[in-house]
């Protein structure tokens, strides 16, 4: 896989193609005049490039920058390993990908509207692409994998081996493992049975806190206890002799609420009694109707000369007062008589209320000296507290066993855990070919780079956590003495890059990337391993068909005469920009 070419819609955008091995995007300007102008964009073109690969639009530092800016399309030419081509259509605005393939190299597609794949979505465009590539260096990763490698920005020279600082071992490491011709598969299931361990552990922790603070046997013995109180009380209760009494617990509260509803009738002929009693009495009590006879008369004798009438009216109310007088005194004696019927009724009611009362009580009272239904019901709940103890017991138990189940499950998978961590160390030590390879390719650029000065050594370490650690330490050649410069910016920065070299180097009779683009790799070294770099950057593109791609500062450079027009794949100043865009 190459760059061919990277384009626009829009004649803002400056055109490149690359060539097949170096190329140098050159920026003419003096880095010691500190001019910045946004037209230049220094550091976008690695982004574009890696947007255009279908890096996730959310996370592209390319889109964050222009997405409200402009809302052009691009287009990137890549070379595939049947030297075919594909080319990548996106806009900034947009997460579709348009995708085409063609045979003919620095094809313009910016008019064609028919392509295989359009408007697809970033995730399935990176399968595509991937199908397409088919490399058969790590086969079950996408391309995508390895593209912080190949392309590497002024930021990503602090580690040589771990790109996003923020990823744990296990996002990394075994992809390196198996990058460096190391069986992968041994290390991811290493972190597998990490994985496991640890979430059964958590689990085991999570179910000690659901459980009391006694010990497992304490508890034991504890169910044993209980249960044996069970049966006891059970014993008890199954010879509990109900035939001695007479009347059964049945029977007695039957008669009880018997009793209950004839003292609730009675209560209510004594209530209805008393009320009547009352109303008699108010009416006997009540003082007899009296009218003055002569006032009466006079009204009347007056009304009956008022319409001249005789005196009937008036001796008619003589016999009116008479007949009143019979009548209060008919009822009175009526009323009396029933006042003593009732009185006699309510002395009858009360001696039946104080027989059913006298009743009852001695009932409940037999109940209660007998004291065979409490005690019965308190043996009958004291079993079933117990009871629901022994269940909650055998759930501590269970869960007990599940804390030994899954202890049991760790000693095993630490057993394989241990077996696996001894072939680890086995294959960190079987120095495959493809290593030997890579380890010699890079020690070849270090050496040549520093003059045969100082050499670096590729290795491979498991640490005491078992994880394997990749180090490339630096040291003299003649006394093979491990020298500071490792340390040292510039020096990391050479590390990187030739990491990356080795590995294409190694590879490149295989389906794999050809291509690597690191971002202003020559800030801050000496003249004479720049001048050297260049020379082998040169001779490893010509060796192993390597297309390199370089950004460099015209001030960087230890001499205009160490690369020619041919290895500048475009050259911009503050007159030719990439981007011409001002703000």
């Amino acid at each position: 896989m190459k760059l061919s070419k990277l384009y626009s819609d829009n004649e803002k955008f400056k055109p490149i193609k690359f060539n097949s091995g170096l190329n140098i995007i050159f920026w003419n300007i003096n880095q010691n005049k500190k001019w910045h102008e946004n037209g230049l964009w220094k550091s976008t073109l690695i982004e574009l490039i890696d947007f255009m690969l279908i890096k996730k639009k959310s996370a592209s530092n390319f889109c964050k920058k222009l997405a409200d800016v402009i809302d052009w399309n691009f287009f990137l030419e890549i070379e595939l390993p049947d030297h075919k081509y594909l080319t990548i259509k996106r806009n900034v605005c947009d997460t579709k990908v348009c995708i085409a393939t063609h045979t003919t190299w620095n094809k313009n597609l910016i008019k064609k509207n028919n392509r295989e794949y359009s408007n697809i979505w970033e995730d399935s465009a990176i399968d595509i692409i991937n199908k397409y590539l088919s490399f058969d260096v790590l086969p079950t990763y996408t391309y995508r994998k390895f593209i912080n490698y190949v392309l590497r920005t002024q930021n990503d020279y602090n580690n040589i081996f771990k790109m996003n600082q923020s990823s744990k071992d296990r996002d990394w490491k075994p992809y390196l493992f198996w990058l460096l011709w190391f069986n992968e598969n041994i290390l991811i299931r290493k972190y597998s049975l990490d994985d496991l361990i640890s979430n059964i552990s958590n689990h085991i922790e999570y179910i000690k806190t659901s459980l009391s603070n006694w010990d497992e046997w304490e508890k034991r013995w504890l169910k044993l206890s209980l249960e044996e109180k069970k049966k006891e009380l059970e014993k008890e209760l199954d010879s509990t002799p109900f035939s001695t009494y007479t009347i059964d617990e049945t029977d007695i509260e039957q008669l009880v609420n018997d009793i209950e509803k004839n003292i609730n009738i009675i209560n209510n002929i004594q209530y209805q009694l008393t009320r009547e009693l009352h109303l008699i009495n108010e009416s006997l009590d009540s003082k007899e109707n009296t009218y003055n006879k002569e006032k009466v008369k006079e009204f009347l004798f007056e009304l009956n000369n008022f319409f001249k009438q005789n005196q009937t009216i008036v001796n008619w109310i003589d016999q009116v007062f008479l007949f009143q007088r019979k009548l209060t005194k008919e009822r009175n004696k009526y009323l009396r008589k029933r006042r003593k019927e009732i009185l006699t009724k309510l002395d009858e009611l009360k001696i039946a209320h104080q027989k059913l009362d006298a009743e009852k009580e001695k009932n409940l009272k037999k109940i209660k000296e007998q004291n065979m239904f409490y005690t019965y019901s308190r043996k009958a709940h004291t079993i079933i507290d117990i009871s629901e103890k022994i269940n909650s017991l055998d759930k501590e138990l269970i869960e007990y066993k599940k804390i030994q189940d899954r202890t049991e499950e760790i000693t095993k998978l630490k057993e394989e855990q241990n077996k696996i961590n001894d072939s680890l160390i086995r294959e960190a030590q079987t120095n495959p070919d493809y290593f030997k390879k890579i380890k010699k390719n890079i020690e070849y650029i270090y050496t040549e780079t520093y003059d045969k000065k100082q050499t670096t050594n590729l290795s491979i370490s498991i640490n005491k956590l078992h994880n394997p650690e990749f180090k490339s330490g630096t040291y003299d050649d003649e006394n093979f003495n491990e020298t500071q410069q490792g340390n040292w910016h510039s020096a990391n920065k050479i590390l990187c890059t030739w990491l990356v070299l080795g590995i294409l180097a190694a590879y490149h009779n295989k389906k794999f990337f050809k291509f690597a683009y690191h971002d202003w790799i020559l800030e801050s070294w000496w003249n004479t391993p720049k001048t050297n770099f260049f020379k082998i950057a040169k001779e490893f593109c010509n060796n192993y068909w390597i297309q390199y791609i370089i950004s460099v500062i015209k001030t960087d450079l230890p001499n205009q005469d160490i690369i020619t027009n041919e290895d500048i794949a475009i050259s911009l100043d503050k007159n030719n920009k990439l981007l011409w865009l001002d703000f």
